[in-house]
């Protein structure tokens, strides 16, 4: 990380230029476990098919509290970080890119 000192408005402030984070992936607790996976994966053939998300497969979203991931606790959600909903959205998107679209437009 390397930082240098501004001038302008915000002379005299410390502003870093280069913040590594590290794998994102590494950091989250992502909701996405294998069986999801699985599920999804067996009903995207038929959502290609049909050229929509199945309704077992936005069911699975849903039962799994993926629609909620972004909604603030206070309200009944999980407040989960942007690093976790990428990371959702990414491994849903390896086995059912319909599952996938869909999951990044709900909780977007």
């Amino acid at each position: 990380m390397s930082a240098h000192t501004p001038s302008g408005p915000l002379a005299g402030k410390r502003v870093v230029e280069d913040l590594t984070l590290g794998d994102p992936l590494s950091r989250t607790n992502d909701p996405v476990n294998n069986e999801l996976l699985a599920a999804l994966g067996a009903l995207a053939d038929r959502a290609d098919t049909e050229r929509r998300l199945t309704d077992e497969a936005l069911a699975l979203l849903r039962d799994a509290g993926l629609l909620r991931m972004l909604v603030p606790s206070r309200v009944g959600g999980d407040e989960a970080d942007l690093a976790t909903m990428v990371s959702a959205v990414t491994r849903i998107g390896v086995v059912d890119s319909a599952a996938s679209w869909v999951l990044m437009v709900l909780v977007a």
